[in-house]
């Protein structure tokens, strides 16, 4: 009892970390109206009424959700657009074009004091998915109600189904700052963004150095972003782009990329956005979510940028070395898998690994009726 107390508390511990590291190396604008630079609150900007998008949420979180936005100003030519959110993001839609104004905040009481603070004729929408520091946020009179329970899996309908909003499943943008330096790199590299945020969904730091070594060998670099490094290839080819990053330099870094390989992370949904070939290492959410595919527009079922490479039912480590480079390299030599044909390469090798173990052989004929459900259905994806 006492080790999962102090297990628990160490994960809480960790977690706030990471958060205020984000916050540290993500800052990018300070309270303040895109048009005059003023830090202050515009309550009603040229006497125009006022929308407000309250979203506190993470990268990935904020970039799939940027159709909304641009929904949102469709429905609402008229008002001010005000985008309330945290310091560590603030940056991700700085030159989006149809964002007025961009109030950061630290936490759930300065949230509070922002939206409370405009006017009673306010329309407020709050994408904020359930975060704990989020809930329970008591209604202001402009805040419109989410109506609808949704089970849906993508980000984008996670945050638009709930309001009933027609929002087309399309590519997310990231508008670029043309100001941002690109760091001096190599002509053709591939990008590893080594880490997730969840501990189910990390790949080990032998398989990364594995893959880093084959795509070297391949005749490219390998560029690795994200808080810490994982590759540790003593190589004159790896290079390292961590810590302390600015959103678009990262950004750029991605977009000039020949591939980018990393887990299901907020860089993964940057890819996405910027229309880089890449390769998503993942696996099952829960185990009543084996397979799930959280984008739109390139990197959904229906894009032909994005390959999701898992193993059925099974978490990201399951998924070996050679899996991933086979998929990867046809990417590389530009010649990438359809979705669906990496789905069942997937599945294919899922299987070959499977039947090459004597104690799957020997006990296959008593597996419970779960199990082979679960085998048929894998062999069926493999015909189809």
């Amino acid at each position: 009892m006492t080790l999962t107390i102090v297990h628990k508390f160490l994960h809480y511990a960790a977690k706030k970390f990471v958060n205020s590291i984000y916050g540290i190396i993500f800052m990018d604008l300070s309270v303040r109206d895109r048009n005059n630079g003023d830090h202050v609150l515009k309550k009603n900007s040229n006497g125009k009424p006022v929308l407000v998008l309250g979203m506190l949420g993470r990268l990935g979180d904020i970039i799939a959700a940027e159709p909304a936005f641009r929904t949102l100003r469709a429905m609402y030519p008229e008002r001010h657009f005000i985008w309330i959110t945290s310091r560590a993001f603030s940056g991700v839609l700085r030159k989006a074009p149809y964002l007025d104004e961009i109030i950061e905040v630290a936490d759930k009481e300065e949230y509070l004091t922002c939206r409370d603070a405009m006017p009673a004729d306010a329309v407020i929408y709050e994408f904020n998915m359930g975060n704990k520091r989020n809930s329970n946020i008591p209604s202001h009179p402009g805040v419109i109600p989410a109506p609808y329970k949704t089970d849906a899996i993508k980000l984008l309908h996670c945050f638009t189904r709930p309001y009933g909003l027609q929002c087309q499943d399309e590519t997310p943008q990231f508008y670029l700052d043309p100001e941002s330096p690109m760091p001096e790199l190599p002509d053709k590299y591939v990008v590893f963004h080594c880490t997730s945020n969840s501990k189910h969904r990390q790949w080990q730091q032998g398989k990364w150095n594995q893959l880093a070594k084959k795509c070297i060998d391949a005749g490219f670099h390998v560029v690795e972003i994200g808080i810490v490094p994982v590759v540790n290839l003593k190589s004159d080819k790896v290079i390292h782009q961590n810590g302390v990053v600015d959103l678009h330099i990262a950004a750029k870094i991605i977009r000039g990329s020949v591939c980018f390989i990393g887990m299901e992370s907020g860089f993964g949904h940057m890819a996405n956005s910027l229309g880089t070939p890449g390769v998503i290492i993942t696996g099952k959410k829960r185990d009543d979510l084996p397979e799930y595919n959280l984008y739109t527009g390139n990197y959904s079922e229906y894009g032909t940028l994005g390959n999701l490479v898992r193993f059925y039912g099974q978490f990201p480590d399951a998924v070996p070395v050679q899996t991933v480079w086979e998929i990867t390299e046809r990417t590389l030599l530009g010649e990438p898998l359809s979705y669906d044909e990496c789905t069942i390469y997937c599945l294919r090798e899922q299987l070959k690994k499977l039947k090459s173990r004597w104690s799957f052989r020997l006990t296959e004929p008593f597996y419970s009726l779960q199990s082979r459900f679960c085998l048929t259905l894998m062999r069926n994806r493999r015909k189809r």
